[in-house]
């Protein structure tokens, strides 16, 4: 490390040497002057606090009322069963609006249609769909790298199976 060292005019430059270890310095102490000014300071902040939050609190008390209540209520609603479906292998359908036809794979091996997308189920049984929908999701991932490295043999090319994967 290089210092300045001015002398009346005339700069002159001395080399320091850097030293890799550190000697710890506590922190000076406060003069009371200092002690004041912060005192003042936290004072004003905290009134500026009080002021902000007691203007924000209709903001706040709108939004919670008209947004985040009925959305959690919502969410609470899809993620706990319902006491009458605990007992049922059926999904109970919760919302009237149709968006076509969905296709369930039941326990018994059939699939049951349901009307609406909207559908109450245990944990257990959206853990064990949820696992299968992964262990799908990498077997399909698995077989298109198969298929888009093999080396087809014969002599016509398929552009049949190209245009499937789209």
């Amino acid at each position: 490390m290089v210092e300045a060292l001015n002398d009346g005019g005339s700069e002159r430059f001395q080399a320091v040497a850097y030293s890799p270890s550190h000697v710890y310095e506590p922190p000076r102490q406060l003069t009371p002057e200092e002690r004041e000014v912060a005192e003042q300071l936290t004072v004003l902040i905290l009134a500026g606090v009080v002021l902000a939050a007691g203007a924000a609190a209709p903001h706040v008390k709108q939004w919670w009322s008209e947004k985040a209540a009925p959305a959690l209520v919502s969410a609470w609603k899809r993620i706990t069963p319902s006491r009458k479906a605990a007992g049922s292998q059926v999904p109970v359908v919760t919302s009237s609006a149709v968006n076509g036809p969905i296709f369930v794979a039941s326990a018994t091996g059939g699939e049951v249609v349901v009307a609406e997308a909207e559908m109450r189920m245990s944990r257990a049984e959206w853990e064990h769909r949820f696992r299968a929908m992964l262990a799908a999701g990498a077997f399909k991932e698995e077989q298109q790298r198969i298929l888009f490295n093999a080396r087809i043999g014969d002599d016509y090319a398929l552009s049949e199976p190209e245009s499937a994967m789209e």
